[in-house]
C-alpha cells in the first residue's frame, strides 16, 4: 500500500482490462468518472465523504473537487496513460491516498478504482472510505 500522500496516477500495469469487461460493480461504487476526467455519477458516499452534494459534483473535473492541488498533474497525467496504454497499476486494489474535501481539509481515503468500458466511453467507477475516522 503506498504511504499517506501517494499520488493517484494511473500508470504501468499488470494486465490491461478487455475492451468490453466490467471490471466492478458500478452499484457498489461511491463515485465514477469518464475518460475525460469528468464526474458522472455521485453518491450518498462520496456527498459524506468529501461533502459535495451531487448536483455540485456530476459534471465537474474529479481532479478539481478531491484530488489536492498538489497531485491533480499526476492524476491527470495517469488518466492520459492509461487512455493510451488501457494498463493502470492502481486499478483494482485497495490504495490509501490523501483526498479533499469541499472545506480544503485533506484527509487519507481508501480507494477501489475500477475501468470499464461502455457505450459512452471509459468509466472509472470508485468506492471510497474514510480512514481517519476507523483509526
Amino acid at each position: 500500500m503506498p504511504a499517506r500522500g501517494a499520488t493517484y496516477p494511473m500508470s504501468q500495469p499488470e494486465n490491461p482490462p478487455a475492451q468490453s469487461a466490467k471490471t466492478s460493480d458500478a452499484a457498489e461504487s461511491a463515485l465514477t468518472m469518464d475518460g475525460d476526467g469528468i464526474v458522472v455519477d455521485w453518491g450518498p458516499e462520496a456527498e459524506a465523504i468529501f461533502g459535495w452534494s451531487r448536483a455540485d459534483a456530476v459534471g465537474k473535473k474529479l481532479s478539481a473537487l478531491i484530488i489536492p492541488e498538489r497531485q491533480r498533474e499526476s492524476h491527470e497525467q495517469g488518466l492520459k496513460r492509461f487512455l493510451v496504454s488501457r494498463r493502470g497499476a492502481l486499478l483494482d486494489r485497495a490504495i490509501e491516498i490523501v483526498m479533499l474535501h469541499r472545506d480544503g481539509r485533506e484527509f487519507p481515503v481508501e480507494v477501489r478504482i475500477s475501468s470499464e468500458i461502455t457505450k459512452d466511453g471509459w468509466r472509472f467507477p470508485t468506492s471510497a472510505r474514510r480512514v481517519d475516522e476507523q483509526k
